[in-house]
């Protein structure tokens, strides 16, 4: 699992070839879907397996509208964990809690990768 920067860049384009999959997160909101919309389109032409995780707080866009706008399967919708920000603070990690949002949407997207 390799977190990449949102920027076009040698480094990035190296690393995003080197992956079986790239999973985009993007927030569900016009910024959000712009924003995503520049990842996609220098992330294609190094990767050929590229998937959606939607974070839906705040979003006046649905995920499966950002899905069919980025043409990207939708692996999984992504809503407020309450508490993340701290649970990272205290160097908890995202997964602190096993019945999270994070949790919940990990467990989705490795479920949908592996079959």
């Amino acid at each position: 699992v390799v977190d990449l920067p949102r920027r076009d860049d040698a480094l990035t384009s190296e690393l995003a070839g080197r992956c079986d999959h790239v999973v985009l997160v993007g927030a569900c909101s016009l910024a959000g879907a712009a924003s995503a919309m520049r990842s996609v389109g220098f992330l294609r032409s190094v990767s050929s397996s590229m998937h959606l995780v939607a974070r839906t707080s705040g979003g006046a866009v649905a995920p499966e509208a950002l899905a069919v706008a980025l043409d990207l399967p939708l692996l999984a919708s992504l809503g407020v964990q309450k508490g993340l920000a701290e649970h990272l603070d205290l160097g908890l990690g995202p997964l602190h809690v096993r019945r999270g949002q994070v949790a919940r949407a990990a467990a989705q997207v490795l479920e949908r990768l592996a079959s």
